[in-house]
């Protein structure tokens, strides 16, 4: 418990799952605004959270964004083609999103789409 509690001060988010912690240090990241003709999964994605972006967690999803991104725009595009359809049902069942995801995305779609 001490680790844990130091992390915390150290300002990681620390969650338990299975017996595993898991950290994360997650940093604002600039809002660059939603670029103008949006292409591709992640350009739907964007769109969604736009128009519906909730107080969910995200650290997961930026993760997952920042992983997918460094590894190129196939991998990315394979990432949002899986949020866009999680989006979609969260949606349709009137569960949160993840709102604090959209300036990851806008930022990793700048990267690799210009």
């Amino acid at each position: 418990m001490a680790f844990r509690d130091v992390m915390e001060r150290r300002g990681w988010t620390v969650r338990e799952r299975n017996g595993w912690l898991t950290l994360f240090a997650v940093i604002d990241v600039p809002f660059c605004g939603v670029p103008d003709a949006l292409k591709g999964e992640c350009g739907c994605c964007i769109a969604i959270l736009n128009r519906h972006a909730d107080d969910a967690p995200a650290e997961q999803y930026i993760c997952a964004v920042a992983k997918a991104a460094d590894a190129g725009k196939q991998p990315f595009e394979r990432l949002c083609r899986q949020l866009h359809a999680e989006f979609a049902a969260r949606l349709r069942k009137h569960e949160p999103l993840p709102g604090e995801l959209l300036p990851c995305l806008c930022q990793a779609y700048n990267l690799l789409y210009d």
